[in-house]
């Protein structure tokens, strides 16, 4: 898919975002300068989260707690045609499809990418990411590494983290302790060393040996992206168009 179909998605976004939300609160400071002040819309513009990992390592675990933690993320919710496991609800852990249903959504162009991983399809609806973004929410989604190139591509400004216990022991156990056949555990081990060699094609690497450390650095990231002078609106604003000293206040 073409990143042209997407990127005027962003910017769309960002636009209905300066039009319409603004913070809630009465007066803003004590200062008669600071409280002539209106106030502000969200400072940047919402972009796109990959989380991605070996099989076993936390990544949707993670995702989970970081969208509890700040409610300004949302969680892309995958499709797949992997059978459904053992406490998993349609809609809230993955879009459960049958292999014809997965193709006709594909061929309907109802997926922003998709891939094959361990013999099953996996993809990310075009609508998940739309609901999100038009709620003014940056958007996490736990991807395969072929998912975070696909989503790369068409989103260049998106974050990617790779997420694996610093430990690759640990990780062997994890998977093992998966309620699943052991041929697929035996599949998903024999895919570790190649999933592990693609790190460095990440922007970040965040160890998960502790799950409340690793989502504290998780949202760390969040926080520094959306600091970042290309992201914010106000910035944008001030620089192009000129701006009041007001406005350069504004938090």
């Amino acid at each position: 898919m073409s990143s042209k179909k997407h990127r005027p998605l962003l910017a769309r976004n960002a636009i209905r975002l300066r039009r319409s939300v603004t913070p809630k609160g009465g007066q803003i400071g004590s200062s008669p300068h600071l409280a002539r002040l209106k106030p502000c819309p969200p400072r940047h513009s919402p972009f796109l989260i990959v989380l991605s990992s070996p099989s076993g390592a936390g990544k949707t675990t993670i995702c989970r707690e970081v969208v509890k933690r700040d409610k300004n993320v949302g969680y892309s919710v995958s499709a797949t045609t992997r059978p459904k496991r053992l406490g998993e609800v349609d809609g809230r852990d993955y879009f459960f499809y049958t292999l014809s249903e997965f193709n006709k959504k594909k061929n309907k162009g109802e997926f922003i990418e998709t891939a094959k991983v361990y013999g099953n399809f996996y993809g990310t609806p075009k609508s998940e990411v739309r609901r999100i973004l038009g709620e003014g929410k940056d958007v996490i989604m736990d991807l395969d590494i072929q998912g975070m190139k696909s989503i790369k591509r068409i989103f260049p400004d998106s974050v990617s983290i790779f997420i694996t216990p610093s430990n690759r022991r640990e990780l062997k156990t994890r998977l093992a302790m998966r309620n699943e056949a052991k041929t697929e555990i035996l599949r998903r081990t024999n895919y570790q060393k190649k999933e592990l060699a693609a790190m460095p094609k990440f922007d970040y690497f965040v160890a998960n040996d502790d799950l409340k450390t690793a989502v504290s650095d998780i949202l760390t990231i969040i926080r520094a992206e959306r600091l970042k002078t290309h992201r914010q609106l106000k910035t944008k604003k001030f620089l192009n168009q000129g701006g009041s000293d007001d406005e350069i206040y504004c938090d």
